[in-house]
């Protein structure tokens, strides 16, 4: 299981940047605020399946072709 700690630290980082980035840029903070709330409720609400991991669990293996007709076309 991933470290919780870690990836709250790295998401609210990430925040922090694009907030500043889009600030910089002249958007109101006050309205970019509001926009990350608005996607993050929507991202809720949507429901995405959970990827499947890397470790490939739940990733089913491609058959094997070693069937006796196989090599003889």
């Amino acid at each position: 299981m991933a470290n919780t700690q870690k990836i709250s630290l790295e998401i609210k980082q990430r925040l922090v940047q694009l907030v500043d980035e889009l600030t910089a840029q002249g958007a109101d903070r006050s309205f970019v605020l509001s926009t990350l709330a608005d996607e993050v409720a929507m991202l809720r609400e949507a429901g995405y399946p959970e990827p499947l991991r890397a470790s490939g669990k739940g990733v089913e293996e491609e058959p094997s072709n070693d069937w006796p007709a196989a090599d003889g076309r």
